[in-house]
């Protein structure tokens, strides 16, 4: 029924047949992060900041925030998350062209360093790099900037002309 009303949505994995054992259940994600703080019983920013689950809230929100703006665009690209059995993520994968994804993490630091590239790296490798159109880091950070030369990695944030949700109205 909560799926049904777009209250949560499931996120599906990605996967080919691939040499690595990946993960192939679906993550649940409500539509509205004020509702799942809501429901957690957070009443005040500062409280959810400090708590072990503001980085599952943080990335929940990114994800819906995407899904909404993509959605609302008339747009339905795939999106996916990547998991493997070793603990290797990326958290959305957002389909550009025919096996081919904008890469997003979704980090609650306002910096990120180039060593938090690691899922990335690994979903590029397992994948080639022919599957990666670009890679992000949607962080609390107020502007964006480069993480790394070679790949193209950057760090942004969610919203604002150099946020995710812009990024995505220029991809689409």
């Amino acid at each position: 029924m909560l799926e049904a009303s777009q209250q949560l949505f499931l996120l599906e994995p990605y996967h080919r047949q691939r040499t690595k054992r990946l993960i192939k259940a679906p993550k649940l994600y409500f539509a509205d992060a004020g509702l799942l703080c809501f429901l957690l019983g957070f009443s005040r920013h500062a409280d959810l900041t400090t708590h072990p689950a503001w980085g599952s809230v943080w990335e929940s929100f990114v994800i819906a925030e995407a899904r909404k703006r993509l959605l609302a665009s008339g747009h339905a690209p795939g999106l996916w998350f990547w998991r493997t059995a070793q603990g290797d993520e990326v958290d959305l994968l957002i389909e550009t062209a025919p096996e081919t994804f904008l890469y997003v993490e979704c980090k609650t630091a306002e910096r990120i360093l180039p060593s938090e590239l690691k899922g990335i790296k690994r979903l590029a490798e397992e994948y080639g790099a022919k599957s990666m159109h670009q890679a992000r880091v949607v962080c609390r950070s107020e502007r964006a900037y480069p993480l790394e030369g070679k790949s193209g990695a950057r760090a942004e944030p969610l919203g604002g002309p150099e946020g995710l949700l812009a990024e995505l109205a220029a991809i689409i």
